[in-house]
């Protein structure tokens, strides 16, 4: 059956190596049957429990880091939480621990990695307390964002001073990201297609790719949230934010779409387009 909607596939394997002699743009399609997974559950608030994608909890946040002949463990559960007690002189951008409040890193189970209002500024009232990322260590080294998007300076120079310390991917392989590591289906277009923030900063087409690239390009999978296939009355399509709660007070838990893709690929209307609901449930 022809798709009314294109699904956009990224000529990587499973492993998520770039197949040879193949383009990196435009994406290839594919068509394949459809099945939803109804997991959907209620993420308004920062749960802590929640904080690490299973990716890491299976690694047990040991990242072996290869650096100038040594071999030592990146734990992103403690990397750069304890004060630095050596007293010679040493690279501090490959130290594991923090030198200052702008190096300091809290445990990341106990805030999300969005920016708080005072980011940067030393000037929040809530302290340690705070659910949100009080700077750029705390944000980027946070199990949420760690390798989720590509080195600007390894792309640019192939050299970069925080080596495999960096908290940026330096290859394709290296991306802590799954959405171009899946098979490109129906089921994926429903449940992730839109869902991650793109992590190549090269020109390519925005509308075609696989991840999203600001809020108005963003989908609430499936998977984590639940809403109806009904345009939300709130969300401007037209407007450009800089945080989700500015197109609708109600945030991720409005019980509505967010922007045509979420309509279009809601399971629901993906599905009607298709015009064969028993795909829904993989049925024959």
């Amino acid at each position: 059956m022809q798709h009314k909607v294109p699904l956009p596939m990224y000529p990587f394997d499973s492993s998520g190596s770039k197949l040879p002699n193949t383009p990196n743009f435009p994406p290839i399609y594919s068509n394949s049957h459809i099945s939803i997974t109804d997991t959907a559950q209620s993420q308004s608030e920062y749960n802590p429990s929640k904080c690490i994608p299973q990716k890491l909890q299976d690694m047990n946040f040991q990242i072996q880091i290869y650096d100038q002949g040594t071999t030592e463990n990146l734990d992103l559960t403690t990397f750069k939480t304890k004060p630095c007690q050596i007293l010679y002189n040493h690279k501090k951008k490959k130290c594991q621990f923090y030198h200052s409040v702008n190096d300091k890193r809290r445990d990341p189970c106990l805030y999300s990695s969005s920016r708080c209002e005072f980011y940067n500024t030393l000037s929040c009232t809530k302290g340690d307390s705070c659910t949100n990322a009080h700077n750029s260590v705390e944000e980027l080294y946070h199990p949420q964002k760690f390798k989720t998007s590509l080195c600007n300076n390894f792309l640019a120079y192939n050299d970069c001073s925080y080596g495999q310390f960096c908290c940026f991917a330096h290859s394709p392989e290296e991306l802590l990201l799954s959405t171009h590591k899946m098979e490109q289906s129906d089921s994926f277009a429903v449940n992730y297609f839109k869902t991650e923030k793109c992590p190549f900063h090269f020109k390519h087409n925005r509308l075609a790719c696989s991840y999203y690239h600001n809020w108005q390009d963003f989908r609430r999978s499936p998977v984590a949230y639940k809403y109806e296939a009904v345009k939300c009355p709130n969300w401007d399509g037209n407007k450009m934010i800089l945080k989700y709660e500015e197109g609708c007070a109600n945030g991720m838990e409005c019980k509505y779409c967010h922007g045509w893709k979420e309509l279009m690929y809601h399971p629901h209307y993906y599905l009607n387009k298709l015009g064969d609901k028993s795909k829904l449930h993989g049925k024959k």
